[in-house]
């Protein structure tokens, strides 16, 4: 068996493979306020563009969903804010309700990173756990 990967391998000049795992957390529903967990991030001072492969499992009601996810940014080597940055979502699929929306963000707290972000919509705290990998692209 293949170990997991854990932070970033080099594949060739342009492109690196990584993975992110946040771990079991409670997430608050919508009716007390949800917040946003990064669920995956890149350094964009090296990387343009992302793929993020998200998998979502909701351990109190037994349910998942599988999201594909790809991130780009305008600039020439840094997006100028959150809007500067885009991203789509496809490939979804769900056995379940939908348990919650993705987002992105530019880290502003002295880092260059872009961040996926997961909010819960649910209307009840629930347990998620979240993994997920990507695929990056050099500026």
């Amino acid at each position: 068996s293949v170990g997991a990967i854990t932070g970033e391998v080099a594949i060739d000049t342009y492109t690196t493979i990584g993975s992110d795992y946040l771990a079991s957390v409670s997430l608050i529903g919508t009716n007390t306020g949800a917040v946003a967990q990064v669920v995956g991030e890149y350094d964009y001072s090296t990387h343009r563009s992302g793929k993020f492969m998200v998998q979502l499992y909701n351990v109190t009601d037994n349910n998942s969903e599988f999201y594909e996810v790809l991130v780009t940014y305008d600039g020439a080597s840094a997006p100028l804010a959150t809007a500067n940055i885009h991203f789509t979502t496809y490939g979804a699929i769900s056995a379940g309700a939908t348990l919650g929306e993705l987002s992105v963000l530019k880290n502003s707290s002295g880092v260059t990173k872009v961040q996926l972000l997961y909010t819960s919509t649910t209307a009840a705290d629930k347990t998620i756990i979240v993994r997920s990998s990507k695929i990056l692209t050099k500026i």
